[in-house]
Order: structure tokens, then sequence, then C-alpha cells
């Protein structure tokens, strides 16, 4: 078999306790033309220490030092410079089977595909490993555009893509669901998309990780998110279902800020409330849980104080 240059990229952020697993993983994988870029993102521990000493045992990895920039800019950064055919993301907290890369290439050049995504493992310390099946309706799914209309996963970690398509990403100033802001721009550029049914990646639970912070900062972060997003659904060749996705998403997001968040991003809201209710696919509502989300964006426009004083 053909064996392509794989870049492997490790946004890496405040995480030594984990990144021992992380790079033991990727060092000893069984497919050997592999660069493994250390993205370092101004890590104030001892991360740089531990990249290094692995960087003076094996040639293949790259130490790329940035001042703190969030894990978006990381990402870009590495790709960047990456040589390889094909581009694997990796969480700098996260850890492979050793024969991960082997197999997802493999799938890749017998199908001749663009992205090939697999199953991964829910990973808690001390507790019994969950097997995460991605495609768990086992839907037919060739194209990009097709994975994104699925709505199954939106992780950026753990699939395999052709760097060929990877230009010009725009990314957002946040760094929350940033996996989703990247897979917009690159799945419809994707003709062809793979499933290969193992478990190839661990997916550690960290609970210090960004997404298990204060609910208010998150809920805050979301809403910028979701109005960031806006961007690509107006300019990337999205169908209309995708769209009609995105706007049941930004109903999700407005419930929870109103929720959970606090007043001082409430413009942010509002903003998001008028393009939601707007765009809203009134004629689309196919689910009673899409009913619901109909009634709320409604209720949430024509009757902000009463809908925020039921919700609080």
């Amino acid at each position: 078999m053909r064996q392509p240059l794989v870049s492997i990229i490790i946004p890496i952020y405040k995480i030594e306790a984990y990144l021992n697993d992380c790079l033991d993983s990727v060092v000893n994988q069984t497919y050997n033309n592999i660069e493994i870029i250390c993205v370092n993102d101004g890590s104030p521990d001892g991360c740089a220490d531990i990249i290094e000493s692995y960087r003076a045992k094996d040639s293949r990895i790259v130490h790329l030092k940035q001042e703190n920039g969030g894990i978006c800019k990381a990402r870009i950064n590495g790709l960047n410079i990456a040589k390889g055919e094909y581009i694997y993301n990796l969480d700098g907290d996260d850890f492979l089977e050793l024969f991960t890369i082997e197999h997802i290439v493999k799938k890749m050049i017998e199908d001749d595909s663009d992205l090939v995504y697999a199953d991964y493992y829910d990973y808690i310390e001390g507790e019994e490993l969950k097997k995460i099946a991605t495609n768990e309706c086992n839907l037919k799914i060739d194209s990009g555009v097709e994975y994104l209309e699925s709505q199954i996963s939106t992780f950026i970690w753990g699939k395999l893509m052709r760097k060929s398509l990877l230009y010009d990403l725009k990314i957002q100033s946040i760094n929350v669901n940033e996996d989703i802001f990247f897979l917009l721009q690159i799945l419809p550029r994707c003709k062809k998309v793979s499933y290969l049914k193992e478990n190839l990646y661990f997916y550690r639970q960290n609970l210090t990780s960004t997404m298990n912070g204060k609910l208010s900062v998150i809920s805050a972060q979301w809403i910028i998110h979701s109005i960031e997003r806006i961007d690509l659904i107006d300019s990337e060749p999205l169908t209309l279902k995708i769209k009609d996705n995105l706007m049941f998403d930004n109903c999700h997001m407005i419930f929870r800020h109103i929720k959970y968040g606090d007043e001082k991003n409430f413009d942010n809201v509002k903003y998001l409330i008028h393009y939601t209710f707007r765009n809203f696919p009134y004629s689309r509502i196919k689910k009673a849980h899409h009913l619901k989300l109909f009634i709320f964006i409604v209720s949430i426009k024509m009757f902000p104080k009463i809908t925020m004083k039921f919700l609080k």
C-alpha cells in the first residue's frame, strides 16, 4: 500500500498531566510516515519540556510555539506548516489506538476519499471504556454535504482529511465549538466521505476543559459562536437542510443563554433572536421538537420579558 505523509496536528495548552499519554500513542503508531506537529499555545505549565523531551528522541516531532491565542489559531498555524498529503487532528489530552493512522489511511486510499471518520471511545479515568458509534444509525453518507445534513458527530478530531481541501479557512474569535466552524467550510468541499466502523480514538472527558467551565461564561461564548457562524451560513455553499439545522441549533443556544447566562451579553442574544426569527424554517417543521423550538422563538421574539421570566 502507498504510504503518503500524514501530518498529525496537536494543539497543546495546560495539559501536562495527559500529554505523555497522547505523545506515546502517536510516536508508537504502526504507520511510520507521519509528522507530529505539537502546537504549543503558550502553555504556562510543563508542556514545553515534555514536547522537547520527545523531540530529542523522535525527529518526526515539530515543536511549534505561539503566544496564547486559542485552539482555533493553533490548528491553523499547525496546518500552515504541515507537509503531509493528509491531515489528522488530535487534541492534546486525548490519545489513539496504536494502529489508528494505519487503518484510517488504508480506508482513505481504498475508497479514494477526501475525508474518513471513525468511531471512538469515551474515556474517563478509572471507569470502563464506552464505545461510541459515530454513525450509530448506519446512515448512507457519501459526500461532505450529506455528512453535515445527517447531524452526526461534528468533532474535527479523529478525522483524516486531504490537505488540498483545507485552504482559506476562516477562524472564529472564541474557542467554543470551533470544530463545526471548520467543518462547515471543509465538508462542502469533500466529494467522497468514508466511514470506518472501528473505535480508534480515545476522547478524554477532561473536567478542567473549556467545555466544563462556568455555565454563564460558556453560554455567552456559544452565543458569540452562533453569531460568527452566520457569515458562514450566508457565504458557504450549504444546502437548505443544513441551514435549517443551524437555525434549530440557534434556538438551543438562545434558550441556554436565557436560562443559564447573565444579562451582560444580551445585545448579542437579541441580534441572534432577530436573525433566527427571520430565518426560521417555519414551513419545514416536521417533528414535535421542531414545533417546540418554533413556539419558543416566536415567544422570545414577541414576548421577551414574559418568556425570560418564565424560563428563569
